[in-house]
């Protein structure tokens, strides 16, 4: 009896010991699987919290370097050297102040003529200017070179010019040569058209069919237009040189591009034959142009066309603030606009884009804050939409966000769509004041293609022997 209850005791105490392993083992799973899950939870929660430190890291990076160009409630002031008129700058000025309320800036005013010796001996003075305005040419290269004015390249990442800019108004602010760094913050391109009077244009009895493809054609206008008792082009042959040195060289790119660069660099003479094609169309366009061209300025001449004094007008994009807003001559009412008509059908078309407007900050007003803040919110969507919409000059926006305010320039652009683009009159910045007074003696008529070419080769002639020195 008592083997039989030992065996019962016995058998109690092996079941009770494996419910109790299989309890333990159960609760020992479940431990693993809460602490496999607390652990998951955790790790989610401290990947949020990483995301969210990340942005707050990023947005807080974002207003420290904000705040290193473009610091609130600043004071103090800079002075700013311009060229030509006041008055597109005026109203830009103005909305930066409102910006900036307690910045002051002194305005320097210079002409037009003679402005990359003005630019220059400005930068070389013991007082330069802390900003100054200039066009995205050599002169501002070799300021960056000498040191003279300062790099640009992180604030514009900064300020986000670099994410809205065109290609083209990246391409500026290098001064159209990708070995720099960014030294200009541009703020207006522009592209040469021929500007016609449709009134003009209709009492010589042409129509929009008769715009001219062609270099034949548009001589063929020419003619039409001047048998009607009306000159057909007006221009200006005095003050600076650009007003001729634009058909020079439409001339040579419509001719041959390769050749037309390289002898802008100085590496070619002018005593070939590919310049002698080129320049043989100044005998055939000359009759048709004022004849007292030599007397006229820039601003006798766009305000001659638009009051009516000839058919048609070459020049720069940027002339339409002052047909629309000067003279209330508008576009698609009272004139149209067509591409330099093509020489050669065999060469590719390349259309020039101008190395146009923008600012610069000296070295010394790089140590500005008040200087720094300017060139740093003109390089904005702000400060570019104020020059666009404010200035009343008809140039081209160069960043995405915004659209020209005039229809022609969309006109023009819709034109040149499929062709190639280049920098324009890229001659060798120190000849270009001798190279142009000879360029415009042509133009004019004053002197003959023999003459003109021997003028030219001795200018570079000269050139090359100071380089050798």
């Amino acid at each position: 009896m008592k083997r039989i209850i030992f065996i019962l005791l016995l058998a109690v105490f092996i079941m009770s010991m494996l419910f109790m392993g299989t309890a333990c083992k159960e609760e020992a799973t479940a431990e693993v699987v809460v602490e496999e899950e607390t652990e998951e939870a955790a790790e989610e929660v401290s990947e949020e919290a990483e995301e969210e430190t990340t942005v707050e890291v990023e947005e807080e990076t974002e207003e420290i370097g904000m705040e290193k160009y473009l610091p609130e409630d600043l004071e103090g002031s800079f002075s700013f050297l311009h060229f030509a008129d006041p008055d597109p700058w005026l109203p830009v000025l103005d909305a930066f102040k409102s910006v900036y309320p307690n910045i002051e800036i002194e305005l320097q005013s210079k002409p037009t003529e003679a402005n990359a010796t003005t630019f220059v001996n400005n930068l070389n003075s013991n007082k330069p200017a802390d900003v100054l305005q200039y066009w995205c040419q050599q002169p501002v290269i070799d300021a960056y070179d000498l040191g003279k004015v300062a790099v640009l390249d992180d604030m514009l990442n900064t300020t986000g010019f670099n994410d809205i800019a065109t290609g083209t108004g990246l391409t500026m602010s290098k001064c159209f040569n990708e070995d720099l760094p960014q030294i200009i913050v541009p703020i207006r391109t522009a592209m040469w058209g021929i500007w016609y009077n449709l009134d003009l244009w209709a009492q010589a009895g042409l129509t929009e069919d008769d715009i001219p493809e062609t270099w034949d054609e548009f001589l063929d206008v020419c003619q039409t237009i001047q048998d009607a008792g009306i000159l057909p082009i007006v221009r200006n042959g005095d003050g600076i040189g650009w007003g001729t040195m634009v058909w020079v060289d439409y001339f040579l790119l419509r001719t041959d591009v390769d050749y037309r660069n390289a002898l802008m660099k100085a590496e070619e003479v002018f005593d070939n034959d590919l310049y002698r094609a080129a320049d043989k169309h100044w005998d055939e366009v000359i009759p048709y142009m004022s004849p007292n061209a030599d007397t006229l300025g820039y601003n006798d001449a766009w305000m001659g066309f638009a009051n009516g004094d000839g058919a048609m007008y070459f020049c720069g994009s940027w002339v339409l603030g002052l047909f629309e807003e000067d003279m209330g001559f508008i576009g698609g009412e009272d004139y149209g606009v067509f591409p330099f008509p093509v020489i050669d059908p065999g060469v590719d078309l390349y259309e020039p884009v101008v190395q146009e407007k923008g600012v610069v900050l000296s070295i010394e007003g790089e140590k500005n804050p008040a200087a720094v803040a300017f060139i740093a919110w003109m390089s904005t969507e702000e400060g570019q939409k104020a020059y666009n919409d404010l200035s009343g000059e008809g140039a081209i926006p160069v960043i995405d966000t915004i659209e020209s305010n005039y229809k022609m320039n969309n006109e023009l652009i819709n034109a040149f769509e499929g062709r190639n683009f280049i920098p324009m009159w890229a001659f060798v910045t120190e000849l270009r004041g001798d190279m142009w007074d000879i360029f415009n003696a042509r133009g004019l008529g004053l002197i003959d293609q023999v003459t003109s070419i021997e003028q030219l080769d001795t200018v570079y002639e000269d050139y090359h022997e100071l380089e050798e020195q």
